[in-house]
């Protein structure tokens, strides 16, 4: 077994070295009584410095050593320029935080509703310059309580035209960045490690539309990226581009819905590396009766990645402002192709994190496989796995699974308690792919191998029509 709290993998920048511009005017908090020795407290000095350059198009300038700070605003047309070299950074101290800065979205997770940067209706916004954003996460590691306080890093709020990009954002306190409601952010060349705490993901767009992600690398507790629609506003999330990206995370690497009261539609993910997840590579999941369509998936590797994909509709109650279960969504035209996934030695390991008396188990082996499933009344719709190739690690018994594989439950009328969640069952009748309740699945090219003997079919397919005969090579 394998205690994944203590990983602990050093990432480097990999842009250029050369210095990044900042426009003018420049702002400097040091000349509003910044010290920038990482113990002094310089939050009015940055946040006056930010002040100063509102809707100037000019740019704050943090060029010394750690800029200890608490709650943080930003403005419109502000560029913030963390230069290589410098930190800022997190206060340790809960009180540091406000409670002006909108919610967290999460039915279960309100006592992460403080953050420590927060931007609501700021345009033309940048934050940049090659340093580090430090969470300070230690100083919000409790042992006896997963549940206690912890700002998240960076919120956004009907914000428009932001980029982020050149930084190294280490150690969030809970999530690293919130962005809701937002239109046309970039997200480019960040580094990203979050593994102190749980509920560390890296990129999180909620009702967002024309978002590019693209050249990041991903270490994370939790989600990479994640892709939501929570329903407020009356946004939905669409055009959306993850390219050129390599994650690690100890639950999945791309997450679509779960929070899915609005739609999520047309997504391209392309060209990425996705290692060392333990639970999965990509997971689309419309759980609030929202539309979930137009998903490409193409030219991925994955390596060690437990569960590679995992479509599910069900229905149940998950977003802040829903009273009562929705009717099912939709999931559908979702298309993988050109995808490689190879376990090695290391997926015979018992993954699992531990939080004081918390001791969750990520993954082992009997966990594994594509998994695609729904209630029987609203079927996946055309679904394609073209050109995979998927050398899994297998060596399960059937003694090691349960008899009965749950169905997906109408929470309206039925008990979830013992059914297909979007966290359960943590097995897999199928050592490879099982899929059911599909109208209209393709599977084009398809290589499967098990590597460890195992006693379950390599592959089922369970009430679903075809768009074309299987193809299939063991």
């Amino acid at each position: 077994m394998k205690d994944i709290n203590k990983k602990k993998t050093p990432i480097l920048p990999f842009w250029d070295k050369e210095e990044l511009s900042c426009p003018l005017p420049h702002y400097f908090p040091e000349d509003f009584g910044a010290v920038a020795d990482g113990k002094a407290n310089d939050t009015d000095a940055v946040q006056k410095a930010m002040d100063m350059a509102e809707n100037t198009g000019g740019s704050v300038i943090l060029s010394g050593s750690v800029y200890l700070c608490g709650q943080l605003y930003l403005r419109s047309k502000l560029t913030l320029f963390i230069k290589r070299g410098s930190k800022l950074f997190a206060s340790g101290s809960i009180d540091d935080y406000r409670e002006d800065t909108h919610y967290n979205r999460h039915l279960y997770e309100k006592h992460m509703d403080r953050c420590f940067i927060y931007g609501e209706d700021c345009e033309e916004l940048i934050i940049t310059g090659g340093g580090v954003i430090d969470g300070n996460a230690p100083a919000f590691h409790n042992d006896l309580d997963a549940y206690s306080p912890r700002p998240m890093l960076v919120r956004l709020k009907d914000c428009k035209k932001v980029i982020i990009e050149h930084l190294s954002i280490f150690d969030a306190a809970a999530w690293n960045f919130a962005i809701l409601g937002c239109s046309d952010v970039t997200a480019r060349s960040l580094v990203f490690r979050s593994l102190v705490n749980l509920n560390g993901d890296g990129l999180d767009f909620d009702g967002c539309r024309r978002v590019l992600v693209e050249d990041c690398i991903f270490d994370q507790s939790d989600d990479s990226v994640c892709l939501q629609s929570n329903g407020q506003g009356q946004q939905d999330c669409e055009d959306v581009t993850i390219r050129r990206c390599r994650m690690r995370s100890w639950t999945d690497g791309v997450r679509i819905g779960m929070k899915s009261v609005g739609d999520i539609r047309r997504v391209l993910i392309e060209d990425c590396v996705m290692e060392h997840i333990w639970r999965e590579g990509i997971k689309i999941e419309s759980s609030e009766g929202g539309i979930i369509e137009d998903i490409l998936i193409r030219n991925i590797r994955m390596e060690n990645v437990r569960r590679p994909f995992y479509y599910l509709c069900n229905n149940i109650i998950i977003s802040i402002g829903i009273n009562e279960a929705p009717a099912f969504g939709t999931i559908r035209n979702i298309t993988a192709e050109n995808i490689t996934i190879i376990d090695t030695e290391e997926m015979k390991q018992e993954h699992y994190y531990t939080w004081g008396g918390l001791h969750c188990v990520m993954g082992n082996t009997r966990f594994g496989g594509i998994r695609c499933d729904s209630h029987e009344s609203a079927p996946l719709q055309n679904i394609t796995f073209s050109n995979l190739t998927y050398r899994a690690i297998g060596g399960v018994k059937k003694d090691d699974i349960p008899e009965l594989w749950p169905t997906v439950a109408d929470t309206r009328t039925e008990s979830e308690a013992g059914r297909v969640s979007n966290y359960y069952p943590d097995w897999s009748r199928a050592s490879c792919m099982d899929l059911r309740n599909i109208n209209g699945l393709s599977i084009e090219h398809i290589s499967l191998c098990v590597k460890e003997t195992d006693e379950r079919p390599t592959y089922i397919c369970e009430n679903c029509t075809f768009n074309s005969k299987p193809d299939i090579v063991y």
